[in-house]
């Protein structure tokens, strides 16, 4: 639907969708942008500013003919400045509405829209591994992998129950660290059994899912991971060695080196070479997995590198 026209000597520029691009994702203060997309008209991504509220427009999203509606959903990759939205565009008769993912910079305001095969109602990005993530409307409703370039889509699991149907919100929220998708679900089972709302969990690489009832539903979801930066991964390098996931100091050794390297080239703005050197890290890692590093451990020092590795200042 078209979104609601709201009065102007009420609300200037309502916002229907927020997102929050880290300046600098890796420390524990807060630092960063906060954009919107205003409800209308046009649709607008705009730049906000907490304290007052001023808005400042980086891109309009409104098709060039027709009109649009929008999901509540959006995500941003902050290593690449950019925010991806859904868009449904509506072009004049006799043209089909058409369901849209577009992709923008927040810096410059440049803007690509492609075309989804099946529409999607959420978004997640995975900063660790750079890939985007989406919910299929239906059916079934899937957590797919999403192409930015082409809006191609790969199935990663499959949200719905195993029986009766289901309702989503369109929130989610990510852990890139455990790469784990939050979703909230109402599992409507078959009469006489009462809806349930479910808070899923959902690993964006194995596709393994795990649903848990709640005691009350929940409309919104946002995660706050724990701080990764070149000094964090080499603690837990250092704590995984002293609890004997990593089992020889000779590799525990080898693997500081390498962080140590990834962070002075880090530092110096090199972030092509730190990239690099973390992905030698990753390759250490792999090799050792369940062998001289204990896989689960393993498993959690390559997420950190890989979201070290994607989001270099």
């Amino acid at each position: 639907m078209r979104p609601r026209i709201r009065p102007w000597n009420v609300v200037i520029s309502a916002l229907f969708a927020m997102v929050v691009s880290t300046s600098s994702p890796t420390t524990a203060k807060a630092s960063g942008t906060l954009f919107g997309i205003t409800q209308c008209c046009p649709n607008n991504l705009v730049r906000v500013d907490p304290a007052t509220g001023q808005q400042t427009v980086v891109a309009n999203l409104s098709p060039s003919t027709g009109f649009a509606g929008f999901q509540s959903a959006a995500a941003l990759d902050p290593a690449s400045h950019t925010v991806f939205v859904l868009r449904i565009t509506f072009p004049p008769p006799p043209g089909p509405p058409v369901n849209e993912l577009l992709s923008v910079n927040d810096q410059t305001g440049a803007l690509s829209a492609v075309p989804l095969t099946t529409g999607l109602f959420a978004l997640a990005f995975d900063a660790s591994s750079g890939t985007l993530f989406g919910a299929t409307q239906c059916c079934p409703n899937n957590l797919v992998q999403v192409d930015p370039a082409t809006g191609q889509q790969t199935v990663v699991a499959n949200l719905s129950p195993s029986s009766g149907f289901a309702g989503f919100q369109s929130a989610t929220a990510l852990d890139p660290a455990s790469h784990m998708v939050f979703m909230l679900r109402i599992n409507i089972p078959p009469p006489p059994s009462p809806p349930v709302n479910e808070l899923l969990g959902v690993n964006d690489q194995t596709g393994a899912l795990s649903a848990i009832p709640l005691t009350t539903g929940l409309f919104a979801l946002a995660f706050e991971a724990p701080a990764i930066t070149p000094e964090s991964i080499k603690a837990d390098v250092l704590q995984a060695a002293a609890g004997g996931a990593i089992r020889n100091s000779g590799l525990t050794n080898a693997l500081l080196a390498t962080l140590n390297e990834a962070a002075s080239a880090r530092a110096a703005g090199n972030c092509a070479t730190a990239a690099n050197i973390y992905q030698a890290f990753i390759n250490q890692l792999q090799a050792q997995s369940d062998k001289g590093v204990a896989s689960d451990a393993a498993a959690k020092l390559v997420s950190e590198a890989q979201f070290l590795a994607a989001n270099c200042p």
